[in-house]
């Protein structure tokens, strides 16, 4: 009768450093998987979350705010580049107009000097009956209707006006 007798298993020196190197493995993997575990329980914790929601919230409003003072501030200086182009051509047209009516007053100068005389005439005319009413303390006295001078003076000089305007002669 034979008896079978069960040898030990035969370890290989090969086998064993496999298995040390997976079981190493295993735990550095174990370790990192510890570690991921308790950073993700430290981020989901209810006063990370707020202050996460509160940063993200700053830092949008602070988006907001910079994108409308930047448009504020391109609106401005727009304004600023159209307001200046306005004062540019409003002086263009002045100067033309002034050139325009010098080079009229320098062609009919007797026009010129009949239209500043009526214009003199009925400032002049105006004001004393302006003053002649305020000196009135009879309420009753005043009138809104305008005086034969005032009314006079008035169409000559729109009419000297026109007539120097227009080039006429006199």
């Amino acid at each position: 009768m034979a008896t079978s007798m069960s040898s030990p298993p035969t370890h290989d020196g090969h086998a064993d450093a496999d298995v040390r190197r997976i079981e190493g493995e295993i735990a550095v993997v174990r370790d990192d998987l510890g570690r991921t575990v308790a950073e993700l329980g430290a981020r989901l914790t209810p006063s990370h979350l707020i202050e996460h929601a509160k940063a993200t919230i700053r830092d949008a409003t602070v988006e907001g705010t910079r994108a409308v003072a930047q448009s504020a501030g391109e609106m401005a200086t727009d304004f600023a580049e159209r307001a200046g182009e306005m004062a540019t051509d409003i002086a263009a047209r002045t100067r033309d107009v002034a050139a325009d009516a010098t080079d009229r007053v320098r062609a009919n100068p007797t026009g010129a000097a009949a239209a500043g005389v009526g214009l003199v005439f009925g400032v002049w005319a105006a004001r004393r009956a302006t003053r002649r009413s305020q000196l009135s303390l009879d309420f009753r006295d005043r009138r809104a209707d305008a005086t034969p001078g005032q009314l006079a003076s008035a169409v000559i000089a729109a009419a000297a006006a026109w007539w120097v305007w227009k080039g006429g002669r006199i």
